[in-house]
């Protein structure tokens, strides 16, 4: 007799065959991106009609929900445990950093990340401890947006993801290929409460800078457009300040480690501004 429920495959064997794909496409890329790094790759915000309305919305749900929801869990948290949950949350975003390390060639940082997750999912009991930098194992911040720049795949429009926010079509897919990667899936484990927990504690880690962002800037949709594409323009707005990440204190460094010179549109000038200077 044949067992019926034996021949389904677990909820995880997709993921996997993703990753043994992604294996081979990150070292075919690796290859072809280590010859050759695109001179520049230009965003555009033509999209702009249809981004400020989304913007707006995003902006709207962080007021009211999610940023009075992360300052409560600021208050009712001690640090400590803040950190604990965003080291975990690193944690768990290994394979696409140590995938973005193989797809740009870079062993060194390969052998790296690799390390680091070993260490940190043992000794530092899931990753909520960091004693892999204690170790000297240098935390990297690579994507795979960052990737596929390196292949000299063009990023496309800037664009306003739903609730996630600054994005572009390239970062975007190297987005949904990262959560496919999440070791959870492998095991088929699904726990939507966890993705809350990191957005919010997220959030609050990164409150201050948000909110005094929000209060200096004339315009927030252009601040968090200009901040997005000077931080680096090659990763996702998520896997910085919102969700499991401390905003990096080099916010506004065009300069990246592929040399990738990314520019917004000038707004045009208005036909006043030019008959004033006939």
């Amino acid at each position: 007799m044949v067992n019926r429920g034996a021949q389904r495959s677990d909820p995880g064997t997709w993921v996997r065959w993703l990753v043994l794909g992604g294996l081979g496409l990150c070292f075919a890329g690796g290859l072809a991106g280590c010859a050759r790094t695109p001179e520049s790759q230009q965003i555009h915000d033509s999209w702009e009609p249809v981004n400020r309305p989304v913007f707006g919305i995003n902006r709207s749900v962080d007021d009211h929900a999610l940023g009075p929801l992360a300052r409560g869990w600021k208050k009712i948290t001690p640090r400590v445990m803040r950190d604990g949950i965003s080291n975990a949350y690193r944690n768990l975003t290994f394979p696409q950093r140590f995938l973005s390390t193989l797809g740009q060639a870079e062993g060194e940082k390969a052998g790296t990340e690799l390390a680091r997750f070993l260490v940190n999912s043992t000794v530092g009991l899931g990753g909520i401890f960091d004693p892999a930098s204690k170790l000297g194992l240098e935390r990297y911040d690579e994507t795979l947006g960052k990737m596929f720049a390196r292949w000299g795949i063009p990023p496309g429009p800037y664009m306003v993801v739903p609730l996630l926010g600054p994005s572009t079509p390239r970062d975007t897919v190297g987005g949904v290929i990262g959560v496919a990667l999440n070791p959870l899936l492998w095991f088929g484990v699904g726990v939507p409460g966890l993705g809350v927990l990191f957005a919010v504690n997220g959030r609050a880690q990164a409150d201050e800078q948000i909110e005094t962002a929000k209060r200096a800037a004339l315009d927030y949709y252009v601040f968090a457009r200009d901040a997005y594409v000077q931080s680096d323009g090659e990763g996702n707005w998520w896997d910085n300040s919102p969700i499991g990440a401390e905003p990096s204190d080099e916010l506004y460094e065009v300069t990246t480690e592929t040399d990738l010179e990314v520019k917004v549109d000038p707004e045009p000038a208005s036909s006043d501004a030019i008959d004033a200077t006939q």
